[in-house]
């Protein structure tokens, strides 16, 4: 048995934040760190932020496209695997918020695909 949309949409919200308040707290601890790298820090406060906003707007029922969702965990995921490459010192920080933002978008396709058509039918009954 599946776990309901509301379920997931918590989920989805859940990762967002957890992700983003890492990835944030994770950029002001490379722009503090001796010879900073500037843009991952950079990206990697952005990304967490937009992956933060996007759960935000999702676990309080704002109308927002499923795009938009997306392109904040894709952000955040690809701000992440920059950040690791870039700073190693903080690669596993970095990797955590990739696996998160990942677990995010799974979670949010599946919330996107259809339901089998058995499940349509039982809710009608």
């Amino acid at each position: 048995m599946g776990a309901t949309r509301s379920e997931r949409t918590r989920v989805i919200a859940d990762l967002a934040w957890l992700g983003g308040m890492i990835q944030v707290a994770f950029g002001t601890a490379l722009l503090v760190g001796p010879e900073a790298p500037v843009v991952a820090a950079t990206l990697a406060m952005v990304g967490g932020a937009a992956v933060m906003l996007a759960g935000t707007l999702v676990l309080f029922g704002v109308r927002t496209s499923w795009t938009v969702v997306t392109v904040a965990f894709v952000l955040s995921f690809g701000a992440a695997v920059y950040a690791a490459w870039v700073a190693a010192p903080y690669w596993r920080g970095a990797l955590i918020v990739a696996a998160l933002a990942l677990g995010g978008l799974v979670v949010g396709w599946t919330q996107r695909r259809p339901a089998p058509l058995d499940a349509r039918a039982g809710d009608a009954s």
